[in-house]
């Protein structure tokens, strides 16, 4: 397996796709928490999805928590699927992933996604009050997870703990690297997302996403906590394919350019 295929999965091949999304999942998860939507999206849409070191089939690997060497391989892995347009869709932390991984593209190859949705995050410019956390003892930290939205029962178990909180403490050291990374506005659409009851967001801070693209901007809310895309109730994933689909009719080739 090569380097790439490490960092981005395919959940679903399709044999000739018009278009492939790249998700970026939040912090502690793998590749497998998307697999669903692979499952729901058309079938010209091709599914991929990060998988970092430390979880999932690379569960033996160290742990990574420095945002640049993160970003540069996501980057990397995905320079080999633009001989299609294609999307990067993240979630919290994946939303920052999301970002910084078409900001590279955009710097080193001058192409662009044809559309990047952002979800549980503010703009990278704000403050992320999360990332304190990350050296807290365990009960606090659970604790201020659970704040976020919940955990299910079963995520608390022992072994489950032992497995998943590594991963989860090292990917919020990731946002708290991100602060020395220069940023800029991209030159694609962006779709920001808000939880109505998500306590990490505010509607101000969603809106501010609006400065990270020279393009059109459209900020979207749903009804639902911090982990709402993954509520099929809230229709995110529907919502997200229509906005796809205007994202894609203005686009020429691989990305914009």
């Amino acid at each position: 397996m090569s380097p790439g295929e490490r960092w981005l999965v395919r959940l679903e091949p399709r044999p000739n796709p018009s278009l492939r999304l790249v998700i970026f999942p939040p912090a502690g998860a793998g590749a497998a928490i998307c697999f669903p939507w692979s499952r729901q999206v058309p079938e010209d849409v091709e599914v991929w999805a990060a998988r970092l070191p430390g979880r999932e089939s690379r569960i033996a690997e160290p742990l990574e928590q420095r945002m640049d060497v993160v970003v540069s391989q996501l980057a990397a892995a995905t320079l080999r699927l633009l001989d299609r347009p294609f999307v990067l869709l993240g979630h919290s932390l994946g939303a920052l992933l999301a970002y910084l991984v078409a900001l590279n593209l955009k710097r080193a190859s001058d192409v662009n996604p044809a559309l990047l949705v952002v979800s549980g995050r503010e703009a990278p410019n704000r403050p992320d009050n999360f990332t304190s956390i990350a050296e807290a003892p365990d009960r606090d930290f659970i604790a201020a997870i659970q704040a976020l939205g919940g955990l299910p029962d079963h995520a608390l178990e022992p072994e489950l703990l032992r497995l998943w909180l590594p991963a989860l403490r090292a990917d919020f050291r990731l946002c708290a690297s991100f602060a020395a990374m220069q940023t800029e506005p991209l030159a694609c659409p962006v779709v920001a997302w808000r939880g109505l009851r998500d306590p990490t967001t505010t509607p101000e801070g969603v809106r501010e996403w609006r400065a990270a693209t020279t393009s059109w901007f459209q900020d979207r809310t749903a009804d639902g906590d911090h982990f709402f895309p993954f509520d099929a109730r809230t229709g995110f994933l529907e919502t997200a394919i229509a906005d796809i689909r205007t994202a894609q009719r203005t686009a020429a080739g691989p990305g914009l350019r």
